[in-house]
């Protein structure tokens, strides 16, 4: 397993338009962990940053598939900006991420991070 640095986490809102990589095993672990079903891959795409819903959570054409959340969203220079938790339809790439700045808000009270 291997984890994100917490240096790699922005605390900064990324902009609109800016490009994010979304990067993850579709339909959950389940599949990830079968080791007959070989065809299963992560899938790594990329998409941009349509619209910026709240302080909370933001839109981006970075296309995820069910069972996808929870999977990290990343800038251009591997820095973590969101984590991925919906999306309304796979064709029309209408898909949501928590800003990363609340997992580390999240950490920090947690005393997983100072």
């Amino acid at each position: 397993t291997s984890y994100v640095p917490f240096s790699k986490i922005v605390e900064e809102k990324p902009e609109l338009g800016e490009i994010v990589y979304t990067s993850g095993f579709p339909y959950g672990r389940g599949l990830q962990d079968d080791l007959k079903n070989k065809q299963i891959q992560v899938n790594s795409v990329d998409g941009e940053i349509t619209k910026n819903i709240s302080d909370y959570h933001f839109m981006t054409t970075a296309p995820i598939a069910s069972g996808a959340s929870g999977s990290p969203a990343f800038n251009m220079y591997g820095d973590l900006v969101g984590i991925m938790y919906a999306g309304i339809d796979a064709k029309s790439n209408f898909n949501f991420a928590i800003y990363s700045q609340h997992l580390l808000d999240l950490m920090k009270k947690a005393k997983i991070v100072e």
